[in-house]
């Protein structure tokens, strides 16, 4: 009883109108009615289930279209090299990656009945093994790239007729009495579930360099996704979402996809002509 009472005073005091909502404007305010079909909290759940669905296709997109493609531009795909199986060397490389000094690597010789150097290179095909292929990490970024263009180009089709994408001032006008049309309600929701995708995906994807600060960054996207979807900011919102999608989907070919093909020229080019 004690755990309910000091979540209700959290709620309360988290969602406080004073803090989300203009003056003189309550939550009981922004129920749905006759006129106005608000944005409401409990939709955010649907971006999850999508976000599953979204990486079933991205795992057959990758396979029929994406491998098949970098394999014709001349992209290979190495074979792996065999790791004699070591529970313990297993054990180390997964908690401490490559990053074992000279004493450890002694220590670990005496547990595996192995010399120092033994130990060394099978850290090294270890690490060889779990390093991704050029042509995988093509259709990780061809993937993106192809997320980022489709909401780029469904975005255009939502907002093509919206006053606010011509004057921003009309994400202001009668706010927060803002209707939620269909199509907005999807271009909000298929742009959190693609955040969402990225964030689960983060743990079998390339381990990158910045996987943590690649995690939140998605999570930071999703919370605020959602507390402008949940306050009603979704005029700005959208705009926001194509604006970043529109500069994502140049920024994956130049930086992520064109360095694979060895197109430098290429790729400062068309970085500059954004």
């Amino acid at each position: 009883m004690a755990l309910l009472d000091t979540w209700s005073a959290f709620h309360r005091w988290f969602w406080n109108s004073d803090v989300w909502l203009p003056p003189g404007f309550d939550w009981e305010d922004m129920k749905k009615n006759d006129k106005v079909r608000y944005a409401e909290f409990g939709d955010l759940i649907y971006p999850i289930p999508l976000a599953f669905a979204l990486i079933c296709l991205r795992l057959v997109v990758e396979r029929a279209i994406l491998y098949p493609f970098g394999q014709h531009l001349g992209l290979k795909n190495r074979p792996k090299p065999k790791v004699k199986q070591n529970l313990i060397l297993d054990q180390v490389y997964r908690q401490r990656g490559k990053t074992i000094g000279h004493k450890e690597l002694e220590a670990l010789g005496k547990k595996t009945d192995m010399g120092v150097r033994q130990v060394e290179r099978w850290m090294r095909r270890r690490t060889a093994a779990d390093k991704p292929t050029t042509l995988s990490k093509f259709s990780e970024s061809g993937w993106k790239f192809f997320c980022y263009a489709g909401n780029l180009l469904f975005g255009l089709y939502v907002l093509w007729d919206k006053p606010w994408f011509w004057d921003i001032n009309y994400c202001w006008y009668d706010f927060p009495h803002h209707s939620i049309t269909p199509d907005i309600w999807w271009y909000y929701m298929l742009g959190s579930c693609f955040y969402w995708s990225l964030m689960f995906s983060q743990f079998v994807d390339r381990q990158r360099n910045d996987f943590w600060q690649m995690f939140i960054h998605h999570c930071t996207t999703i919370a605020l996704l959602g507390f402008s979807w949940t306050c009603n900011f979704t005029r700005i919102g959208t705009l926001v979402l194509i604006l970043h999608d529109s500069a994502d989907a140049f920024l994956e070919v130049s930086f992520e996809i064109l360095p694979f093909l060895n197109q430098q020229e290429i790729n400062y080019s068309s970085f500059h002509g954004v």
